[in-house]
């Protein structure tokens, strides 16, 4: 149908990836548990479009990817250059950072 027929759906949601990764599964957390178990260093990557960040518990390493509002911009921007015109945004999950997603 083109891509003036398609829309991005972006949710705001952190992911907990128990490395290795073998199901490309991982599993959401919850706010509060994302700031009880990363509390390092976090990082950009470039080929996700997405923060992240890495753990140790119980001897297995975890990566967990979550976006702010420079990274869903960063979604955003990259759909519009795909021709991709519309997103859908869920409120409640981005009320805090609305601000912050510029295009």
């Amino acid at each position: 149908y083109g891509t003036e027929r398609l829309a991005l759906e972006l949710e705001r949601i952190y992911t907990d990836f128990t490395l290795p990764v073998r199901s490309g599964a991982g599993s959401v957390l919850s706010k509060q548990r994302f700031d009880e178990v990363c509390t390092g260093s976090s990082f950009f990557s470039d080929a996700l479009l997405s923060n992240y960040t890495s753990y140790v518990s119980g001897g297995n390493a975890h990566i967990v990817l979550w976006d702010d509002g420079q990274s869903i911009s960063q979604k955003i921007l990259e759909a519009d250059n795909a021709g991709i015109k519309y997103a859908f945004l869920y409120y409640p999950h981005v009320h805090d950072i609305l601000s912050e997603i510029t295009v």
